[in-house]
């Protein structure tokens, strides 16, 4: 057992203990008793975070051999014998002179010596590192990393995990290397930290020997794990070479930091400009189909950007300070940019999927044809179950090598999210087999086989009496998951726009399913459900934004009148109990993402801005904005971003930032930029070109997440837990592949999809989701976003949607709109035109038609007939 330090010591020069260094936007406090900054807040933060975990707060980490910021670790070696720094400088020998503005701390050890200054300079903290060799022979150094001991340590308190606690956004590309720290609120300040000079961040690492700094999770509380940036590295998280060097006697190696508290993450490519550091951003974003040309910035614009042999650089310019390079990348999955200015090198990772209407329409037949369980034996007969790349076959009864026997049940998040998938494409691009299996798996699997009657209660598995212990033999203890019943809701909605839109034979009245969907809603708001019984009440719970916006308005229009009002009883209730809490993102995890879009599907039902902001600034900030391929807007969990990425919350959490915007009038031009990025990140896991398994009865398969502590992994391999029998995930290159709970996020894509004209502050007119061109005086649009049924004009302020069919081309002139389209449906569709409304105002119906059904329809509207009324503002 490790013992907790108590010595004291004399610090030359004066007696003391703990250092203040102040700027104007930073309070630093280092304690010389143990060797590092017990402290780092801001005074520009209202609520006074501390970044840094605290002995006072988390006394556990106030051992001997603690980590605190200031800590340096690494490896050398030493006449061929390899030795650590912490064995080398041994703390008690540490000496310390400190001014106003400046701490020095010097280490000897009987080779080599440590000098560390931290200055407090006008605009950041500098922490210079220099490195000795004081030995008559060379000392070779293999690893030099700084431990960050950072406050991600979340609990079941609200007020610290949103405004105390900090989430960790990684960027290590080179010389453009940095981390931020940012509340989970979203709230100011974030925290950069970043190489200055010649130094760069190689990789980064999350301890996983130590356990009482490793990852810790439990009831109420749970921690990613202290985490290490490497200055030198043997292991490079990008495709740089090592690092390593040696020190002859009497040379030194010298290595600077610096820390300083921003308002915003759009000031980090400031920073970097002003450290003569390189600085990249990307429109649409890292992540983006092969039919897309990705506009690069870059900084200086003297950098030079160099692609693999299969992309190109189709034009470059110079706008608004920035290099653009206008690239169309040739190859699908991870594509390498490498920017150098002079001595300096950034390399950056993007990744090219298929286009998006490709993914959607293949990922719908892969579903319907392999997700299909077709053996009669099998207990979830017609159920559409998870999909497991590496082996290339189903999750079923007779084959489950994983220690989660649920998996093989058909229901909770892995077992619905491929039908939730396919209910939801058929309501926008229906298919005859897709919508057969559909029905199969509504009528025998769903309404037959998981639902228990009486009381319409879901089952967490198929059969749910062979669960684990806790439930077997109970059949009623297993219904308690919202989660399940949200799916299942949903599902239920979408049959019924199917059959309304369409009228199958084969299917029920469109009206059946609906008021299925009602007795579903009834039954999770009934019963208890977890956590804590008030799973349905009190929690959002992921794709649960039907609910509050949809649902009872579709059963008053059905004309079930009582039902409607039973709906929207629960509903407002629900709203004004998220209307009473400052942070209302509740979760079965101590700290996840998944209510941000229920949440705000709440907060818009009654109009509360304060819910709809607060999910918004919480969804923004959640999404690193940092130019990685697998961490570009994609969502973060407790268990940091070296854990679970890229889940189903990347897209569907997605929908607050475009709805806030666009939709409710809080335009900003980076939080567009965030949606769209979530859009097409979703998207990376999808086995674009068989980038994660060429196998092709894989083609149009999806993976689940990506795992940033495997992203490097080249091989396919299975992870396993020491004292498990049974295999936990197979991940290749980073990526789990099972299909998982991916469909979930498809769904939430598919919901939000859409294409935006946006004026960029530094491109000036683009398109995202779509093409935009001029012929003479016209603007023309051309959606490109994988459904063509959405499209936002944000310089003009209109938005305008198809109800059925899709948008081919829009010619935008002075005086009209015109709008050529392919409509389906049996009773044609519904062409509106709303407005985008400006701060302070309300969206509007502008402009409403019928037009029948019919290939490339021709529609033209004149614009003064989209004039935002004033009176409703």
């Amino acid at each position: 057992m490790r013992k907790s330090i108590k010595r004291k010591f004399n610090v030359k020069g004066e007696s003391m203990e703990k250092i203040t260094l102040k700027n104007s936007n930073m309070h630093a406090i280092y304690d010389t008793m143990r060797y590092g900054f017990i402290s780092i807040k801001s005074p520009i933060d209202d609520c006074l975070a501390d970044f840094v975990i605290t002995p006072e707060e988390f006394p556990q980490y106030d051992v001997e051999d603690a980590k605190w910021l200031g800590t340096i670790n690494g490896m050398v070696s030493i006449d061929e014998k390899e030795q650590s720094l912490t064995h080398i400088f041994k703390k008690q020998n540490v000496s310390y002179m400190a001014t106003e503005n400046k701490i020095s701390a010097v280490s000897t050890g009987s080779k080599l010596t440590l000098t560390q200054e931290f200055e407090m300079k006008k605009d950041l903290l500098e922490w210079t590192i220099c490195l000795e060799n004081n030995s008559e022979s060379a000392i070779k150094f293999l690893e030099v990393s700084l431990p960050l001991l950072m406050d991600q340590y979340f609990r079941n308190d609200n007020e610290f995990k949103y405004e105390h606690c900090v989430l960790r956004h990684t960027c290590i590309t080179g010389n453009s290397s940095y981390l931020y720290w940012e509340k989970s609120s979203g709230n100011e300040p974030i925290l950069l930290m970043l190489p200055l000079g010649d130094t760069q961040f190689l990789n980064l690492e999350k301890e996983q020997k130590d356990k009482l700094f490793g990852s810790q999770f439990g009831d109420g509380y749970g921690y990613e794990g202290l985490v290490r940036v490497h200055l030198v590295t043997q292991k490079t998280a990008v495709n740089l070479p090592s690092n390593s060097f040696v020190l002859e006697p009497s040379e030194k190696r010298v290595f600077r930091i610096g820390l300083t508290f921003l308002k915003s993450v759009e000031e980090i490519s400031n920073v970097l400009e002003k450290q003569n550091q390189i600085s990249l951003r990307a429109v649409p974003g890292i992540v983006g189909p092969i039919d897309t040309n990705f506009m690069i910035m870059t900084k200086p614009v003297d950098a030079i950007v160099n692609l693999n042999s299969e992309d190109k650089i189709l034009e470059t310019q110079i706008k608004n300070g920035w290099k653009v390079s206008k690239v169309r990348f040739g190859e699908y999955g991870k594509r390498t940019v490498t920017v150098t200015c002079g001595e300096k090198i950034a390399q950056y990772c993007f990744f090219v999927t298929e286009p998006v209407q490709k993914m959607i329409d293949e990922h719908a037949r892969f579903v319907a044809e392999n997700h299909f369980e077709t053996d009669e034996q099998d207990p979830c007969y017609h159920a559409l179950l998870m999909w497991d790349m590496t082996n290339k076959r189903r999750i079923n009864s007779t084959f489950n090598p994983y220690f989660e026997d649920w998996w093989t049940g058909g229901s909770d998040d892995p077992g619905l999210a491929s039908g939730l998938f396919l209910a939801e494409k058929n309501v926008y691009r229906p298919q005859e087999k897709e919508l057969q299996v559909l029905n199969l798996f509504v009528e025998d699997f769903i309404i037959k086989r998981l639902t228990e009657q009486p009381g319409w209660r879901v089952h967490r598995m198929v059969p749910w009496y062979t669960m684990f212990e806790p439930w077997a033999g109970r059949g009623a203890d297993d219904v308690w998951r919202a989660f399940n019943y949200v799916h299942v809701i949903n599902i239920m909605r979408d049959m019924y726009l199917i059959q309304k839109k369409n009228q199958i034979p084969y299917l029920r009245e469109s009206t059946q399913y609906l008021k299925m969907a009602y007795e579903y809603t009834k039954a999770m708001f009934n019963y208890w459900m977890f956590p804590d019984g008030v799973g349905a009440s009190e929690y959002g719970n992921m794709g649960e934004m039907t609910l509050p916006l949809y649902l009872a308005q579709d059963l008053e229009k059905e004309g079930f009148v009582q039902e409607a009002a039973e709906m929207n009883a629960i509903f407002d209730k629900k709203a004004h109990f998220f209307a009473s809490e400052n942070f209302p993102f509740g979760s079965e995890m101590v700290y996840d993402s998944t209510a941000f879009e229920a949440v705000y599907g709440y907060g818009k039902r009654i109009q509360n801005e304060h819910v709809m902001k607060a999910a918004a600034k919480a969804s923004f900030a959640n999404r690193g904005k940092q130019p990685v391929w697998y961490l570009y807007n994609t969502d973060v969990r407790g268990g940091g971003d070296t854990e679970w990425n890229t889940s189903y919350m990347t897209q569907l959490g997605a929908y607050p930032l475009l709805d806030y915007t666009l939709d409710e009038g809080h335009l900003k031009e980076d939080w567009i930029l965030s949606y769209y990025g979530a859009f097409l990140s979703g998207w990376l896991i999808y086995n674009s070109g068989g980038y994660w398994n060429a196998d092709p009865k894989n083609s149009g398969a999806t993976g689940w997440i990506t795992m940033g502590k495997w992203i490097n992994e080249t091989n396919a391999a299975v992870f396993k837990d020491d004292d498990k029998k049974k295999m936990w995930m197979p991940y290749v290159k980073g990526c789990v592949s099972l299909s998982g709970e991916a469909g979930i996020g498809l769904f939430g894509a598919l919901r939000s999809a859409c294409s935006i004209v946006m004026d960029h502050s530094v491109l000036g007119r683009v398109g995202l989701g779509c093409m935009v061109s001029n012929e003479g005086e016209e603007e023309i649009i051309v959606p490109q976003d994988g459904l063509s049924m959405r499209v936002y004009h944000v310089p003009q302020h209109w938005k305008v949607e198809i109800s059925a069919g899709e948008i081919q081309k829009i010619r935008v002139s002075d005086t009209t709109i015109e709008i050529q389209a392919n409509v389906w449906g049996c009773e044609g569709a519904e062409l509106s035109f709303l407005s985008i409304p400006k701060e302070g105002q309300k969206q509007q119906l502008l402009y409403q038609m019928s037009v029948d059904q019919g290939e490339q329809v021709s529609i033209k509207v004149k614009k003064d007939l989209l004039v935002v009324n004033s009176s409703e503002s």
